[in-house]
């Protein structure tokens, strides 16, 4: 039985010793197995974005146009940033 998502903000991070990602279907992050809680869709898009293009600079543009497209952004677009760094 799979057990429920935890919110990454409850875990704690510094005693993981294993992260898996999952890309492929919907993506999912696991910490020592266990499933971690990702967020809301754009911030489980730009996790996703994040991990394709690992080991390389991925520009602000970029991001914007790749999560928000031609209609642009507003200012919380960094919401969505700092809940991955959080």
């Amino acid at each position: 039985m799979a057990s429920e998502p935890i919110p990454y903000s409850q875990r704690d991070m510094a005693h993981i010793e294993s992260l898996e990602f999952q890309i492929l279907g919907q993506i999912r992050v696991l910490a020592d197995g266990e499933p971690i809680e990702l967020g809301p869709f754009k911030q489980r898009a730009l996790l996703a974005l994040l991990i394709v293009n690992a080991n390389r600079v991925v520009s602000t543009d970029r991001i914007l146009e790749a999560l928000w497209g031609e209609e642009g952004a507003d200012k919380d677009h960094f919401v969505h940033i700092s809940g991955l760094i959080d």
